[in-house]
């Protein structure tokens, strides 16, 4: 598996069900909308997603939804993805003989669901069905708009990207001279000001005094330093400060 893929696998699983629900032609009646293009282009409206006809016919439409990230635990290296597909039906033109798709927006979302539980997509493992694996899908429709639709949700563990984060600098004072202890490969940013210690170049628009340190810096009694170091393809470290007394 690829880093990208491991690193973006939200987007990428997202679009891997979009594309084999396209492929199947177990659905081959169905309009197939990707969410993420669907909130793009904003002139398309909602209900171009059951009327637009697809292998003659319409009435039922699909939208792949962006995914949802969930955090069982705080801190834990395993979250889980939600992935939903909302079917939407309009009865009228839906159960139209010659037109419509002749199933319900239930039949749909059930034949969905059982697509997408098990599906291995790669080395990403299984998607499972969430505990209320069909349900209304209500935030998408309002009451009075004539317009059924369900959600087929699943899930997939995700293993967090780990990025290594740098060790905070340590600081030692000699009287009211302050010296930061790098670590190898790292560059430490700090201010006597009360402003942020970063990257004073990317931070040039906004009221910052923070530098790079090259060497011991002598400041006044009860000066607040504060610092941070920092590695390219690395977190930053936690930000220290103290005040020098």
């Amino acid at each position: 598996m690829s880093d990208i893929r491991k690193n973006d696998q939200m987007s990428w699983t997202e679009e891997a069900l979009y594309y084999a629900l396209k492929s199947n032609d177990l659905f081959a009646q169905l309009n197939i909308v990707l969410e993420r293009r669907f909130r793009v282009d904003k002139e398309v409206a909602l209900a171009a997603i059951w009327q637009t006809v697809t292998n003659s016919a319409t009435g039922c439409g699909v939208l792949v939804e962006m995914p949802k990230l969930l955090v069982p635990q705080p801190n834990s290296q395993v979250n889980h993805l939600l992935f939903g597909a909302v079917v939407f039906e309009e009865r009228n033109i839906n159960w139209t003989p010659g037109t419509g798709t002749l199933h319900s927006a239930e039949y749909w979302s059930q034949l969905i669901l059982e697509f997408m539980r098990g599906w291995i997509i790669g080395q990403m493992g299984g998607l499972v069905a969430e505990p209320t694996a069909i349900s209304p899908a209500e935030d998408w429709i309002k009451e009075d708009d004539g317009i059924l639709c369900y959600r087929a949700a699943v899930s997939q563990k995700l293993s967090r990207p780990v990025y290594q984060r740098c060790a905070p600098p340590a600081l030692t004072l000699a009287g009211y001279q302050v010296t930061l202890i790098p670590q190898s490969g790292t560059t430490i940013y700090y201010s006597t000001d009360g402003s942020f210690p970063g990257n004073p170049a990317a931070m040039a628009e906004d009221t910052s005094n923070s530098q790079a340190y090259t060497a011991p810096f002598t400041v006044a009694s009860g000066t607040l330093v504060q610092w941070a170091a920092y590695q390219s393809g690395w977190f930053q470290s936690n930000v220290g400060q103290q005040v020098i007394n």
